[in-house]
């Protein structure tokens, strides 16, 4: 079978995407012809597993406003039995979906965004990153045949090394930093406790500047390599992650197999099924539930007992197995449906609204 995958978010490699890029090799590896496709965000190099195309917005900052013609024409050339797509509110996935046709099979790896008018009709597999993701959406998969777990993936021999004779960090953070993941949130706790953020991004500078009238100035390490990153958070106590938007992010798996802990905003995760080793706060007090643990060295050898014990779900073998379910299911699945002249129709309908609100918009600009 001809199998394409396609990443929203530019990049000039696989990136963090590791999981994604196994799963093509997996494919491959099964007789398929599986590549996979992303518009580049500078100059990257394509490999054997990816290939990667221009981007006609590059201009626009928003990287879910990226877009690629040469990619679109690929796709139609190419006339895939499967397309995989990552990304439920990236244009690039939208205009991917339109350009593959009626009768392909299309599956969606979701992550923070799980639902867009312009994506649930399509897909008929949906891989969650935890079981009963997308069951407040479920509803709009008109089409949706089947849904798989799609572990995270832990680099175990990285995660498995021993613990540090001590550690100097109380708090570590793992993330970019953009707006939504409000590292800026963290920073009364370091009047207190000793603060690790890892990772980079726009608002990195403002943190860092604030975090100079803090009594314990945080470390900043910046973007680092895997080993780096497993590092930090075993050098570390207590994982706490203010984000307001997220999908299940791969830190939280990371974290938990090194045996720290992590609390979150309940608002954020309201969705996820109790998992032992996360401590879901009231947004209000996720700072003072924070420092309560930390205060509690009981508490906290246990929460770390059980973190350690839950990164079990996410082992090679359950990826392993999740993969060959997706790669039987893809083997066996037989379209049937076919869209009614509504739903062919209602593109076009959404492209014309677009148009107008975005016609609108700009009319209102220049009036001011």
């Amino acid at each position: 079978m001809k199998i394409r995958l396609v990443l929203g978010h530019p990049a000039d490699d696989f990136g963090p995407e590791v999981r994604e890029g196994l799963l093509i090799e997996a494919l491959c590896a099964s007789g398929h012809d599986a590549l996979a496709y992303r518009i580049a965000a500078t100059h990257g190099k394509d490999s054997a597993f990816i290939r990667l195309f221009t981007n006609d917005a590059a201009d626009d900052p928003d990287p879910h406003a990226a877009c690629s013609s040469a990619l679109l024409e690929q796709i139609r050339r190419d006339e895939p039995d499967v397309l995989i797509v990552k990304g439920a509110d990236y244009r690039a996935v939208h205009s991917i979906i339109r350009a593959a046709g009626t009768r392909v099979i299309i599956a969606s790896i979701v992550g923070g965004k799980i639902t867009h008018r312009r994506h649930d009709s399509r897909i008929h597999i949906v891989l969650e990153e935890y079981e009963g993701q997308i069951a407040s959406v479920r509803s709009a998969y008109l089409r949706l045949e089947h849904t798989i777990l799609f572990p995270k993936l832990i680099r175990w021999d990285l995660a498995h090394l021993g613990d540090p004779r001590s550690k100097p960090y109380d708090v570590v953070n793992v993330g970019s930093f953009i707006p939504i993941k409000r590292q800026i949130d963290l920073l009364p706790l370091a009047d207190t406790w000793r603060l690790c953020f890892v990772g980079d991004g726009p608002e990195r500078n403002n943190v860092e500047r604030q975090a100079k009238t803090t009594l314990n100035r945080p470390a900043f390490l910046g973007n680092v390599g895997a080993a780096e990153v497993y590092a930090a958070i075993r050098q570390s106590r207590l994982m706490v992650h203010p984000c307001t938007f997220e999908g299940f992010p791969r830190a939280f798996a990371e974290s938990l197999a090194v045996g720290v802990p992590v609390v979150a905003r309940q608002s954020t995760f309201r969705n996820l099924p109790p998992i032992p080793g996360i401590v879901l706060a009231p947004d209000h007090e996720i700072l003072s539930v924070a420092s309560a643990i930390l205060n509690d060295a009981e508490r906290l050898e246990a929460l770390s007992a059980a973190a350690r014990a839950s990164a079990e779900r996410w082992s090679n073998s359950a990826l392993d197995s999740s993969v060959q379910h997706f790669i039987s299911l893809v083997e066996n699945l037989e379209v049937t449906y076919r869209p009614s002249l509504k739903e062919r129709l209602r593109p076009y309908a959404e492209d014309l609204m677009d148009a107008w609100r975005q016609r609108r918009a700009e009319a209102q600009r220049i009036g001011r």
